[in-house]
């Protein structure tokens, strides 16, 4: 390992952990925030796997398998929502997938823990290939479970972070968009063991460090792990706590592909995270139980009294409280509990006479009103005995408090789904008389919801992002809140009085329809609604007045110049560069011509092309179909965007295709297709993809209008 390099990357450690001395005794935040952290959830996920890689126990069945990767996988958030959504949704569809993937991976395991571990990675990486899987879905799914079984030697390849710390060290990348292979594993592990060896003065025990480090050094930790900010003495007289300083009210537009959903992610949601070292139990239950149903709570708080009890008793347990305080109502609880207990009782239950009964039967009272769970519990409602159990030991532990939700609006998207509305319920019932009926109940949509959230935690920031904005009918979706949402009609909190004033507040339809004493209804100050909007979306048109006067506009527009740094200039067969940023400018000011400049293509497409094969794979899967979107099939603006005619005439005396042409066409003559002269038919053209595209394809993009 190249001395000079090493050094300048541990200047870069250094700069970021002045007080670190070596990894045996690191500074409090290192430990905390990264190395303890990471050797707790390989504690946690080698306990999960251990009795299935052992053979104590067994899994039948894809549902069985499903449940252990993922809650592996769920220990931490290495692998992200979009790698998860991609796994669950495209690459286990097939039936039996998840079990035969956990076959393989178990094999895999015992083979780490035994002896050489290539054969059988080899194998999962076969299988990931005839699943036609991600490329970058080959590199993390694989090693983050070596790396959580096996830390001190293995190592969790995240793809773009991987390859930016080999960069650093001056080592080959495993390259973005490929597939991972047993060898390139290999040398990454060796570079690991190098690095290892030469940092021996700073006593690295193992990959856990090693991953920490390349953390450090490729710029991670100062994204991830912010420096907390110092406290300061609340000032005479109280002022309102401070806020993200952004706009409330943001949307993030621009065209296609120029990382609108990107930035939401990696920029704006993390200003509305923070680690807490340790979660309070009785916040941990909250986020258990608050949500769960009446019965749900019933059954795991009897499961916590570890004796038959009365209805008293397990009203008092903390997962019905959790409910009680969710619900935001106290009054009759237990009748409610009552009732939904007598409900999900077996049909023999010779004590409770009521008609109707509901499924899950998981309540017997005896002939002295004392209630226990069925005999029959752990194989009716597994997953509420093991909330019960992990409340009952239940340790302080640290975690991330994520004070943000995440939403994807679409055509159908409606007020019932963001504000509220009225949903049938059978469980949510408040007396015996409707025991087990069909009734319906006000549902809090998502906006709603994070409004409580905010109100309640006036300290904090809350933001809802909404991806695809303009996608639903902002009018019908918002409704009457469309006026709430703006700066001046936001309700603000008073730190002396301790209560939310000001601003404009009003009754909801359902809510207060229902009960008219309940409060007023405002939007505080401290939620902040963040989109994004696709300008090329012809369904702008329809809402830009109602958002421009409440929402703060931020443009992203393409940048070529981040394809002049990374990728850069792309090698070719006949050893002359292609010039990524150069071919998208000239396409966007060809677009901006012949549409507008909402109508262009973005950086992002071309971010993570490293060879021909990869330009040419976005140009037939994305750039080619975005282009027949935005001229609805016209086909001739589509070489002309492409630079892809020439100033000669063809035999129409209209100009003719380039020789390396992206689309090229034929001309059509009546008399050849129909056998007979016709004049009413025209000739006409036919147009196609070139199947033999070559690097000068996309250099004359570029080139044809820096000649003329």
């Amino acid at each position: 390992m190249d001395s000079s390099t090493l050094n300048e990357a541990k200047k870069l450690f250094l700069q970021k952990l002045p007080d670190f001395e070596s990894f045996a005794d690191p500074p409090k935040q290192l430990a905390e925030s990264e190395l303890d952290y990471k050797r707790e959830v390989s504690n946690n996920a080698r306990a999960i796997l251990q009795p299935y890689v052992d053979g104590t126990e067994q899994v039948f069945d894809d549902d069985q398998a499903r449940d252990v990767v993922l809650k592996v996988i769920n220990l931490t958030n290495f692998l992200n929502w979009r790698d998860k959504s991609y796994i669950e949704d495209q690459l286990m569809v097939s039936p039996g997938a998840w079990l035969e993937f956990f076959s393989i991976l178990l094999e895999c395991l015992r083979d780490a823990s035994s002896g050489d571990w290539r054969p059988s990675l080899e194998k999962i990486l076969n299988w990931l290939d005839e699943q036609k899987c991600n490329a970058n879905i080959t590199k993390i799914l694989p090693t983050y479970f070596l790396f959580m079984w096996n830390p001190t030697d293995h190592f969790c390849v995240k793809s773009r972070f991987t390859d930016n710390f080999l960069k650093l060290l001056n080592e080959t990348p495993l390259g973005q968009g490929r597939p991972l292979t047993v060898e390139k594993y290999d040398h990454l592990l060796t570079v690991c063991q190098d690095l290892r060896s030469a940092l021996s003065d700073w006593q690295l025990s193992d990959n856990i460090d090693v991953h920490s480090f390349a953390w450090v050094v490729t710029g991670g930790w100062k994204k991830t792990n912010p420096q907390p900010p110092v406290p300061v003495p609340p000032p005479t007289p109280p002022t309102p706590p401070p806020r993200v300083d952004i706009a409330l009210n943001l949307i993030l537009a621009g065209p296609p592909g120029t990382g609108k959903t990107y930035r939401l992610l990696q920029e704006y949601k993390p200003l509305f995270e923070q680690q807490i070292s340790e979660q309070p139990r009785d916040e941990f239950i909250q986020e258990q139980c608050g949500q769960l149903k009446w019965y749900e709570v019933c059954a795991i708080g009897l499961r916590l009294l570890q004796k038959p009890s009365r209805i008293q008793e397990i009203v008092s347990t903390d997962p019905v409280q959790a409910k009680v305080l969710a619900r935001g109502r106290t009054a009759h609880i237990q009748q409610t509990v009552w009732s939904i207990m007598m409900s999900h009782t077996p049909v023999n239950c010779p004590h409770v006479n009521i008609a109707n009964r509901s499924e899950p039967a998981l309540f017997w009272k005896d002939d002295h009103s004392v209630w226990r769970l069925v005999e029959e519990i752990e194989e009716i409602a597994p997953e509420l005995l093991e909330i019960a159990d992990s409340i009952q030991n239940y340790k302080a532990q640290s975690k991330i408090a994520e004070r943000h939700e995440f939403v994807t609006f679409h055509q159908s998207y409606s007020y019932e789904d963001f504000v509220e509305g009225i949903k049938p319920a059978m469980d949510e019932i408040d007396s015996e008389e409707d025991s087990g009926q069909v009734r319906y109940t006000i549902k809090p949509g998502i906006f709603t919801q994070m409004v409580r959230r905010a109100v309640a935690d006036p300290q904090h920031s809350y933001a809802l992002f909404i991806d695809e904005i303009n996608r639903a009918n902002i009018s019908n979706v918002f409704g009457e809140l469309i006026t709430l949402l703006e700066t001046d009609k936001r309700m603000r909190y008073d730190a002396a009085t301790k209560r939310w004033t000001g601003g404009v507040q009003l009754k909801l339809p359902y809510s207060h329809s229902a009960r008219p004493l309940d409060p007023l209804f405002g939007v505080p100050d401290n939620l902040y609604v963040i989109g994004t909007m696709n300008t090329a979306d012809r369904s702008i048109a329809l809402m830009d007045l109602a958002l421009r006067r409440r929402f703060t506009f931020d443009e992203i527009m393409p940048d070529s110049e981040l394809l002049a740094t990374e990728p850069g200039p792309l090698s070719a067969d006949d050893d002359e560069k292609i010039y990524l940023d150069r071919m998208l400018d000239a396409m966007n000011q060809r677009l901006e011509y012949l549409y507008d400049r909402d109508h262009t293509i973005g950086h992002s497409y071309l971010m993570e092309v490293r060879t021909l094969d990869d330009l040419i794979q976005v140009f037939l899967q994305k750039i080619l179909p975005l282009l027949q979107e935005y001229f609805y099939g016209d086909w001739h603006k589509i070489q002309l965007v492409l630079g892809d005619l020439i100033d000669v005439a063809d035999a129409d005396d209209r100009p003719k295709d380039h020789p390396h042409a992206i689309v090229t066409h034929v001309i059509q003559r009546p008399k050849r297709l129909f056998g007979v002269e016709n004049e009413t038919f025209q000739d006409r053209r036919s147009y196609a993809v070139n199947e033999e595209l070559s690097a000068e394809s996309f250099r004359k993009i570029y080139r044809t209008l820096e000649n003329g």
